[in-house]
């Protein structure tokens, strides 16, 4: 969905805007890999576990970058609680370790604080701010907003920006073509980068996606993902 993350619910939340993992009445696994510009020592791999239900929400996650040669590793706790039926705060923390093996692994905090506001059953604005509290590791923050005319379809965008920077704006959406069956596509400027996603339901729980990415400059990435819904029905 070119990137848009900040006014997204669901699990996206461990990696995204962690006020979106509140309220989903669900119990879920994902794991997803993808190869930056198809290159070699590019990959990226994320897990994480979900688990949310009434007015609060909980995810772990882990996520690993790079090669033997220099590598991003960090390990993640994000908590969403729903202050009333339409705002919703998160926070997440976590450990990163990154650098190159011959002159050793340094390790940081990170840090992002979120929340969500719902306007009606259709609108949804949001925003995040990440390394609130400063740090080694480089922060920023996003704007977001998410439109859901039918339970069928989605779309959102939003502004972001790494502190100093100036900002990006990403847009996407996503149609339900059946209930076992999904699209996804979205787009990003500066850099221009253009994406697209589909998503197959396999057997009642489980989820198959794949996914790439055409930057302009740098070429395409590929990447797909898994989610097993272990129980209860999240909603969008």
């Amino acid at each position: 969905m070119g990137g848009c993350r900040s006014a997204l619910t669901g699990a996206v939340g461990m990696w995204g805007n962690p006020a979106g993992l509140a309220g989903l009445a669900a119990r879920e696994i994902h794991l997803t890999a993808r190869q930056g510009y198809a290159l070699a020592g590019l990959e990226t791999v994320q897990t994480g576990f979900l688990w949310s239900e009434a007015n609060r929400g909980l995810g772990l996650s882990a996520s690993h970058f790079g090669t033997a040669g220099y590598r991003e590793q960090e390990l993640a706790l994000s908590g969403a609680i729903q202050l009333s039926p339409s705002v919703a705060i998160g926070l997440r923390g976590g450990y990163v370790g990154q650098g190159v093996d011959e002159a050793g692994v340094s390790g940081s905090v990170s840090s992002r604080i979120g929340i969500q506001v719902r306007l009606d059953e259709h609108w949804l604005v949001s925003s995040v701010i990440s390394q609130p509290w400063g740090g080694q590791l480089a922060g920023g923050w996003d704007a977001g907003v998410a439109f859901s005319p039918s339970a069928t379809t989605l779309w959102t965008s939003e502004i972001t920006a790494e502190w100093g920077f100036a900002p990006t704006f990403r847009s996407g959406f996503e149609y339900h073509l059946s209930h076992t069956c999904l699209i996804r596509a979205g787009i990003q400027l500066s850099p221009s980068v253009f994406a697209f996603g589909l998503g197959v339901l396999v057997g009642k729980s489980c989820t198959l996606a794949c996914s790439a990415s055409y930057d302009l400059l740098l070429g395409m990435t590929p990447g797909i993902g898994l989610h097993w819904q272990i129980e209860g029905q999240a909603e969008q």
